[in-house]
């Protein structure tokens, strides 16, 4: 800041005081800034700032004007910040105003800080994923040089190409077994202010050569894990500078060579196997190293067991009596479950009775589980429908009662037991429930006519009472 003064020359006094007028104020502007710093949060911005002030000089006042209208004014005593929330997105200049006063004179001395502010948008987000790779035999160094001019922070997620676990690092630093050509690819996500998020991926190929230079060198090793007829084998063989690896299992039983990395093989017999695995390595020079190691395994088949479910009943009015004739070949022990199909709970007794509420069809069900002596489990489940008819229901007499059509959509003829009476006529459902009732009347030629077409599909009985006895018979409502 530069003043021009014009002052006589004989009057030494305003001179000596307008010198060191100019000198504090210059001093004031050199060593106190008025420098804020800038603190953003979505669309919220805040200014903080505080000076150390020369002692001839006062803070009277600051400015703050956030570059879209909004300008906010403070006195004394003055406040150490301003935040402002804009309202649309877009580019703005924040603006510092301060005023100072010298101490005992009207002169101010007045300073502007100015930084620039971006609200983007709610969707925007702009995150440029890349790196570059400096190897070193078989170590590589990754440095990340991905940008996001707006994002508040940035992750990272890196794949090396060889079947390794990914990385979270910024930078990281990776060494590969064997030597060869990966993909190595980076994902960097990116967090707006807004809390919008963005990801870009960079894949580039990374070449890695044997630290050594020398052929490579395999070693076959391998354990394994029997269940039963099953083994399961754990591949722990390394091969260095090696290119490329693959490998071949002898399982010992005649079956296919495997090809897999670490395989697991079913057995058809008992016996011990001589398992063998070969590996075979290149190098980036094209030379191959082969290692082979083989070891003995057990196969002992575990005793199963065959379940077959199987039960009779009898019935005695609604108490059913069930009989269980489940048999099981090599079961140490076995469980029954039943299910009388009625909704009452489940029975877990080998021959249970079971008494029903009403008459009906029921869906039984026995559930049978068995153990054998290795330990391995078999199953079996048998359903019967079992039908439930109420005591004094099979003593009406189907004699001498002689009715037609049988099935029958809706009308039905009865033709009336000869010299006969007739009293009164019940229909009644399988359950025994009456669902028709009448007096019935002959006609000329000694029939009764009943109308069943009110009757749900289904059998029902009929009992016609007649001065000479009870006679009935059952007649099958068929489906229109």
């Amino acid at each position: 800041m530069t003043y021009i003064c014009c002052l006589k020359l004989n009057d030494m006094k305003k001179i000596l005081f307008f010198f060191l007028l100019v000198f504090a104020m210059n001093a004031a502007s050199a060593q106190s800034p008025c420098n804020f710093t800038k603190l953003q949060s979505g669309n919220t911005v805040t200014a903080s700032y505080s000076w150390i002030l020369p002692t001839i000089y006062s803070l009277d006042s600051v400015y703050v004007d956030f570059g879209d209208g909004t300008l906010i004014k403070q006195y004394m005593p003055v406040p150490t910040s301003a935040t402002h929330t804009y309202t649309a997105p877009g580019n703005y200049y924040l603006c510092l105003t301060r005023y100072l006063s010298l101490i005992g004179s009207t002169t101010a001395v007045v300073c502007t800080y100015c930084d620039s502010v971006f609200i983007p948008s709610s969707s925007s987000c702009f995150v440029n994923s890349g790196f570059t790779a400096s190897a070193s035999g078989l170590n590589v160094n990754f440095n990340n040089t991905t940008s996001c001019s707006i994002c508040t922070t940035i992750s990272h997620s890196w794949n090396f190409g060889d079947g390794s676990p990914l990385s979270n690092a910024v930078s990281p630093s990776h060494t590969y077994s064997t030597a060869g050509t990966y993909n190595v690819c980076l994902i960097s996500t990116g967090v707006n202010p807004n809390g919008v998020s963005c990801s870009d991926t960079t894949c580039t190929s990374v070449t890695v050569n044997s630290s050594s230079g020398q052929p490579c060198i395999a070693n076959a090793a391998f354990n394994s894990s029997v269940v039963g007829m099953n083994a399961s084998f754990t591949n722990s063989s390394t091969c260095t500078s090696c290119s490329s690896t693959s490998y071949a299992w002898n399982f010992g039983d005649g079956s296919p060579i495997g090809t897999a990395f670490a395989p697991t093989h079913t057995y058809a017999a008992s016996g011990v196997y001589n398992v063998c695995l070969t590996v075979i390595g290149v190098d980036t020079n094209g030379n191959t190293c082969i290692d082979s190691v083989c070891n003995t395994l057990a196969i002992t088949a575990i005793p199963g067991c065959n379940l077959t479910a199987l039960y009779n009943n009898t019935n005695a009015g609604l108490n059913v009596n069930f009989t269980n004739a489940t048999s099981c070949t090599g079961c140490i022990s076995w469980t029954s479950n039943w299910n009388f199909g009625d909704g009452s709970p489940n029975s877990t007794l080998t021959s249970p009775s079971h008494t029903y509420a009403a008459a009906g069809n029921y869906n039984v069900c026995l559930y049978v589980n068995g153990i054998a002596s290795g330990g391995l489990t078999c199953s079996d489940t048998l359903c019967k429908n079992v039908v439930v008819i109420l005591s004094g229901m099979n003593d009406i007499q189907e004699i001498h009662l002689e009715v037609y059509p049988n099935p029958v959509n809706d009308q039905l003829q009865i033709k009336m037991p000869e010299n006969a009476q007739a009293i009164s006529l019940d229909v009644m459902d399988m359950t025994g429930r009456k669902v028709i009732q009448i007096q019935p009347v002959m006609d000329r030629s000694s029939q009764v006519i009943l109308d069943m077409s009110v009757l749900n599909a289904g059998w029902y009985w009929l009992r016609l009472q007649t001065d000479r006895g009870i006679f009935g018979t059952r007649v099958l409502r068929s489906r229109e």
